[in-house]
């Protein structure tokens, strides 16, 4: 009976100790229960009663019949970028976000089209662009890698791209990120920062 009792308790022991790890390891977690969650997270969303149309929100994408139209494809035209600021902020944006990391200049393009000069021009005017960057280094330590800063100089806000959920659909999204420059605002946060004139 003691010998029963002894194995049942080692048994539990090594359960809890199994479960322990298997917690306290992030990866692993995720493995198991990651999926699952983000299964679930798109069903609550799909059925949600929010209806799209009603959102202040106005996604600008540059889908397959797009990319046909642009005369090269790296760096995706500085102009098209600044026609698409300068048509926003004509009609009435708020907040304007370049999802597109503006990590260099281009001088033999910018003599071609002057698609640098007029991106910056556009961002100067508009007032209100958030520009994307990422961050490299280790979870402790980040660094944020900055636009250029002829481009960064005359932008609202410089926001961090980093996105923690994996895979192609986007689910969430770090409101701010942990750098050695101090916390550096998320792209969503600040885009609603600069569309509220709230102080970042």
């Amino acid at each position: 009976m003691k010998l029963r009792r002894y194995m049942v308790a080692c048994a539990i022991a090594a359960g809890a100790t199994a479960v322990a790890f298997t917690l306290a390891n992030v990866q692993t977690f995720d493995s198991i229960f990651g999926e699952a969650e983000r299964t679930t997270i798109d069903y609550r969303l799909n059925t949600s009663s929010n209806d799209a149309m009603d959102s202040e929100v106005a996604m600008v994408m540059f889908d397959t019949a797009t990319i046909r139209l642009v005369p090269y494809l790296e760096p995706f035209p500085r102009a098209v970028l600044a026609d698409l600021i300068t048509a926003a902020s004509l009609n009435g944006a708020k907040a304007i976000g370049l999802d597109v990391y503006l990590d260099r200049v281009y001088p033999e393009l910018n003599a071609w089209d002057n698609g640098d000069a007029r991106l910056r021009d556009a961002i100067a005017r508009a007032g209100n662009v958030v520009l994307v960057a990422p961050t490299e280094g280790s979870d402790s330590v980040r660094h944020l890698r900055r636009p250029d800063p002829y481009f960064a100089d005359v932008a609202a806000a410089v926001a961090s791209a980093d996105l923690p959920t994996p895979g192609d659909v986007l689910r969430d999204a770090g409101v701010a990120i942990q750098t050695e420059e101090g916390l550096i605002p998320g792209f969503a946060l600040a885009l609603y920062a600069v569309g509220r004139g709230l102080d970042l």
